[in-house]
């Protein structure tokens, strides 16, 4: 699996099966909308992009129960509340549930972009205080479990 910007050119980052690796998208909230990629790192641009090989490839198919998405901060261990549904919401609603519901192409891959724009919009809506929130994404596409830590915080 690996995300970055649109075209994974030219900021790529990668996720094996042997690490979780860990990652922060920043998204501006003042002038255009454009994406960082943690903190100090390189402008991406206006689109984040997350390409999963399947393999062997799993042609115009859908990933479903291979992705999973876990909440890790707000914390949800207290029970549901404003910022752990918030936040919830927006990882499935961007991430998890197209990586889930998307066909994969006649390649095996599935790429899926979102853009700064869309995180902006859910951004200025988070619960006071809940600003950022962070899932531990795991996605099997056939060859072991990659998983990627994300954050999504304003910048």
């Amino acid at each position: 699996m690996s995300f970055g910007s649109k075209g994974l050119a030219p900021t790529t980052g990668t996720v094996t099966t042997t690490i979780t690796v860990p990652a922060t998208l920043y998204v501006s909230m003042n002038g255009p909308p454009i994406f960082q990629l943690d903190a100090g790192g390189p402008f991406i641009g206006d689109v984040f992009e997350i390409c999963v090989m399947t393999s062997p490839p799993a042609v115009r198919t859908h990933l479903g129960v291979r992705v999973t998405g876990v909440l890790e901060d707000p914390s949800p261990t207290g029970g549901a509340s404003g910022p752990v549904n918030f936040w919830q919401n927006v990882f499935a609603t961007f991430l998890v549930v197209p990586l889930q519901d998307n066909q994969t192409e006649s390649n095996g891959v599935l790429k899926l972009d979102v853009t700064a724009q869309s995180l902006r919009n859910a951004i200025v809506n988070a619960p006071p205080g809940y600003s950022s929130g962070r899932m531990l994404i795991t996605i099997d596409p056939g060859d072991g479990q990659h998983k990627l830590d994300l954050t999504i915080a304003p910048r």
